[in-house]
């Protein structure tokens, strides 16, 4: 009974591994999330202009 249970903890810590080890090289291979034309994109410009006349 006790090499049985130490059989199925041993299992278990080597699935929970390879999980961790799979979402995280998902992770790392997933692409940054960037606009294709950002480059292209203009950008407005903030005119500091005061309300006063």
């Amino acid at each position: 009974m006790f090499f049985n249970s130490l059989r199925l903890i041993w299992q278990m810590s080597l699935w929970m591994d390879s999980a961790v080890l799979l979402r995280t090289m998902t992770w790392l291979d997933t692409p940054p999330e960037t606009a294709l034309l950002d480059g292209l994109q203009w950008r407005q410009l903030e005119l500091e202009l005061s309300n006063e006349k």
